[in-house]
């Protein structure tokens, strides 16, 4: 009888234990099965954001042409100027200089705005082109040089006026040509991009409504 009972328990426990090897397997089976689906879903997501990004550069470098064919019947076109006077004094030992600044805001048709603006000082200057749709900006040139440097930007936004895409050149101030057009990543460069320009979107905006 006790034997029996002996017997009995160990074909119990060895049930268990395969029982219990078999749902761990499973379970690892499962897990493995999910991370493979994930990844492969964030590498889904990750092609479409990158398509959905050229695709909304190439929509914008069309409406960058249907802006510049509009502005061309200037018959059309409202536009509104605004200046200002910057003081600046060069040297320590030079006497204060005035300079101005000039910007201009044009309503090109029902859909379509543009503001342009020259801010410039001793031995510097800053260019730029701004574009809207539905008052939304889409894209933005920028043009400065001072002494033997020169730059240009060019930013890309979506249709809610988000930064998704900032290209610069540069002469590395050497007095020749642009090197080759970068892409900027960092999101330090990036936010401090975004901060520069909105203290001078607001500048020219101020020119436009005095």
């Amino acid at each position: 009888m006790r034997k029996q009972f002996v017997l009995t328990s160990v074909v119990f426990f060895f049930t268990l234990l395969i029982l219990g090897c078999g749902k761990k397997i499973d379970e690892n089976a499962s897990v493995e099965k999910l991370n493979k689906v994930d990844s492969t879903k964030t590498e889904n997501v990750a092609e479409i954001i990158v398509q959905d990004t050229a695709s909304r550069i190439a929509e914008i470098k069309d409406m960058y042409e249907e802006v510049q064919l509009l502005s061309k019947n200037k018959s059309n076109i409202e536009c509104k100027k605004g200046k200002k006077i910057a003081k600046e004094t060069p040297f320590e030992d030079s006497e204060e200089q005035s300079f101005e600044q000039t910007a201009l805001f044009c309503q090109v048709n029902e859909q379509y705005s543009m503001y342009t603006a020259n801010f410039n000082g001793h031995e510097w200057f800053n260019e730029y082109s701004i574009y809207l749709k539905d008052g939304n900006i889409f894209f933005v040139l920028q043009s400065g040089g001072a002494e033997a440097c020169s730059d240009e930007s060019r930013a890309y936004y979506d249709k809610k006026g988000n930064l998704i895409t900032l290209i610069t050149k540069s002469n590395d101030c050497d007095g020749g040509d642009f090197k080759k057009s970068k892409k900027i990543k960092k999101d330090k460069e990036l936010k401090q991009y975004i901060s520069s320009f909105n203290t001078t979107y607001n500048e020219i905006q101020e020119m436009i409504n005095k």
